[in-house]
């Protein structure tokens, strides 16, 4: 439902990878090779659902027309975009 909730118990496992990971790939032979290639797919993984998602967010239409795409009984959605109508069961 909102993703913003997600931060904070996140924050353990972020900070234990922050700072576990620089000290496993000391240890790893060629770990900063091993931990540079894993950022770099890392980063490019990101850029391209980016790149995918940057449509739906576009307006509020493409937003709530893919929310009623993925859950047709959104009754959110379909309260913001009246011309479509409330599926038939």
């Amino acid at each position: 439902m909102a993703d913003r909730y997600a931060y904070v118990p996140l924050l353990g496992i972020l900070i234990m990878a922050a700072w576990g990971l620089p000290q496993l790939s000391i240890k790893i032979k060629n770990g900063k090779i091993i931990a540079v290639f894993i950022a770099v797919i890392f980063i490019v993984i990101m850029t391209l659902s980016t790149y995918l998602q940057v449509h739906v967010w576009k307006n509020n239409y493409s937003l709530l027309g893919r929310a009623l795409s993925v859950y047709p009984e959104n009754y959110s959605a379909l309260q913001f975009l009246p011309e479509r109508k409330t599926p038939d069961k």
